[in-house]
């Protein structure tokens, strides 16, 4: 039976109904305000690309609306102002952000988050920060970058061996431990003032800073008769978290889930701490665990006979092989992916393990501000 031209036409007409109809769902699942900028420096297009690839990145569906931008100056020292307006020209978010040039692009993910908090009501996280330690001669550099690993600067050098660092959530304090030839110190360093702050002096070995957003403390590990074992802060004085024989190392925080490193069966093995204090052995796989991560419901590790990073999904009960990699440092965790330190790089891995971005820096020591977000 022929179909008459008619009939075509129809089905013609609802295809291209049906197209239309798709392409206007999904500019409008990815609708982004408008961007405008109310002023002209080249600075200020810098960071309004920023502002653009964190939105983006976002994948938010939200209405469109408008952002202004405003760029002005007072002596050393930038003002962006970050007005976003709705459809209808009503104001959803009015922000300054005062900055230092060297911290322009900080500013700019600032205005990120509030914006992207004011479309959604919910907190966003593109402002946090990632450190390092590098070597350089006889200088010990810590670093910090943004999500994406750009955007490097340094926040102090030291002559002494700093071997751990732990980010405050809000990013306004980065601890860290210096060693000395004859102490271990465990110190604040306060990133507005750019001042540094004694917390613990210890003779005895100390390593292994996190810090307990549930609890607002700090956790660390301290050598109690040549054995390590886990301790917090309390107030100014540590308060020791482990007992008995075994070593207890590398502990991770998340939700004031507790779970850290031990010998106890001889090889390194996944232990988490129970609220009374008492150890529990976690039945995962591996003859040898080492550099355990935990980001909200995933708990990460290095498996150093078997060159691989393991992941555990705690909702789905599953365990998987997250990267194959040797020669690894640290690993850190983003909302973003898992920071992983090799000797030569560190690379931000995808929750699907893509390299969405690599930097040729050789780093021991890594921490991120995302470590514990509650």
């Amino acid at each position: 039976m022929k179909t008459s031209w008619k009939a075509y036409h129809q089905i013609d007409i609802i295809e291209f109904m049906r197209k239309i109809c798709l392409l206007f769902l999904i500019q409008f699942s990815f609708a982004m305000p408008m961007i405008i900028l109310q002023s002209h420096q080249d600075e200020l297009k810098a960071m309004s690309e920023i502002i653009r690839a964190d939105l983006k990145s976002s994948k938010a569906n939200y209405h469109a609306g408008k952002l202004q931008l405003l760029l002005t100056y007072q002596k050393n020292w930038g003002m962006m102002q970050c007005r976003l307006r709705s459809e209808k020209n009503d104001i959803l978010v009015e922000r300054t952000f005062k900055y230092e040039k060297s911290d322009a692009s900080w500013a700019a993910h600032g205005c990120s988050d509030a914006v992207l908090q004011g479309l959604t009501g919910k907190p966003s996280l593109f402002s946090g920060r990632v450190s390092w330690v590098r070597v350089d001669n006889d200088d010990y550099i810590v670093e910090q970058a943004d999500r994406n690993l750009d955007n490097r600067s340094i926040l102090f050098k030291s002559k002494a061996p700093i071997i751990s660092l732990a980010w405050t959530p809000d990013a306004k304090s980065l601890y860290y431990i210096k060693h000395t030839s004859d102490a271990y110190d465990i110190k604040r360093y306060d990133r507005a003032f750019k001042t540094h702050h004694m917390v613990y002096h210890s003779k005895t070995p100390l390593n292994d800073l996190v810090w307990d957003a549930s609890q607002s403390q700090l956790l660390f590990t301290k050598s109690v008769h040549g054995i390590q074992k886990l301790f917090y802060m309390d107030n100014d004085s540590p308060r020791q978290l482990t007992f008995g024989k075994s070593i207890d190392v590398s502990p991770t925080v998340s939700n004031g889930k507790v779970v850290f490193i031990s010998d106890q069966k001889k090889s390194p093995q996944l232990y988490k701490l129970t609220q009374n204090g008492i150890k529990s052995h976690l039945p995962l796989e591996g003859e040898s665990m080492l550099m355990p991560m935990m980001y909200h419901h995933q708990l990460y590790w290095y498996d150093a006979i078997e060159h691989i990073i393991m992941v555990f999904d705690s909702t789905k009960q599953e365990t998987k092989m997250f990267l194959n990699q040797s020669n690894v440092r640290a690993i850190a965790p983003t909302p973003y992916g898992l920071l992983v330190a090799t000797s030569s790089q560190v690379m931000l891995v995808g929750f699907e393990g893509d390299v969405s971005d690599r930097k040729n820096i050789q780093v021991n020591v890594l921490s991120t501000s995302w470590m514990d977000v509650i």
